[in-house]
């Protein structure tokens, strides 16, 4: 009985300390917002695209709810359960402590990670004031020789042959040489990519050749950081408030991200890659890795 009294009393200790949701609306918001990160938006369609279209949907939802929904709900339990974080919740059983530190090294590692996506964001909204968007033109300092403006416009041109001929467009402000282009066609370079490569990430030649240091990128990087401590310095308090915002902007983006590639050239061949599923791909080494992986971190 003494045993039971001391575990109740310190069970009411750590619920107190560690603060409880005001409503069950936040922490459903927030386990939803844990649900759908940046992985849902940006590298799931990608990686489902490459792997075989809607047959990459069969091994997915399979690991889901074989792996993925059974440790969700194991982590969750747990949690509520002893109201101790999972470091501290195998004081139980010291043994099992190294399930813990393992469950710590990934998301301190994915914080890392995603934080640094944060920070392109945060550059690119910055730059999105600029008129005329740096990403839509050819004639900055960063620029390359290749850049193109509009590479759907430039990729219809074939067998230009013999002497230099130039043509102006409203497409180009400047006078574009159609023989360089002609000639150099495995070089050519949007204007978008030439601003995420030599603007934003300003890549080096190499891995001997390590650069300066990215000044812009680093302030938007603790800005970042800065953002993530001002949700999370209340505790439970601050991030209960916060997750109104975070866990319904997804949905709402990625609504606007479907309307808007609906609208799109080319948006129906990628509808129908998605209803004529690559059932081959399935068989593919790589291909069972990738859907074992995303099963359980889209979780």
């Amino acid at each position: 009985m003494r045993s039971l009294s001391n575990s109740s009393n310190d069970f009411e200790k750590n619920r107190l300390e560690r603060g409880e949701w005001s409503k069950k609306v936040e922490y459903v918001l927030s386990m939803v917002g844990y649900l759908v990160g940046l992985g849902n938006l940006w590298r799931f369609p990608y990686i489902c695209m490459r792997n075989g279209g809607g047959a990459f949907l069969i091994p997915f939802l399979f690991f889901l709810i074989l792996c993925g929904l059974p440790l969700l709900f194991l982590e969750t339990t747990i949690g509520q359960f002893s109201s101790k974080g999972f470091l501290h919740v195998w004081e139980v059983c010291p043994l099992f402590k190294g399930i813990g530190v393992g469950m710590m090294i990934p998301i301190f590692v994915f914080s890392i990670y995603y934080n640094m996506i944060i920070a392109w964001t945060l550059y690119y909204i910055g730059n999105s004031f600029l008129n005329p968007l740096p990403w839509t033109t050819c004639d900055n300092y960063w620029n390359s020789p290749n850049c193109v403006v509009d590479h759907g416009f430039l990729k219809n041109i074939n067998n230009i042959t013999g002497h230099s001929m130039n043509i102006s467009s409203q497409v180009y402000e400047d006078t574009t040489n159609m023989e360089f282009i002609a000639n150099n066609s495995s070089e050519w370079i949007t204007a978008q990519e030439d601003f995420w490569q030599n603007n934003v990430l300003q890549m080096s030649t190499g891995l001997e050749d390590l650069g300066n240091l990215n000044w812009r990128l680093l302030l938007c990087l603790l800005g970042a950081w800065v953002i993530v401590g001002l949700c999370i310095m209340k505790g439970i308090k601050s991030i209960g408030k916060v997750v109104y915002v975070t866990a319904l902007l997804p949905y709402i983006l990625l609504t606007v991200i479907f309307i808007r590639g609906l609208t799109l050239d080319g948006s129906l061949y990628g509808v129908m890659t998605y209803l004529n599923p690559d059932f081959s791909k399935l068989l593919e080494i790589s291909v069972s890795t990738k859907k074992n992986n995303i099963g359980t971190t889209c979780l």
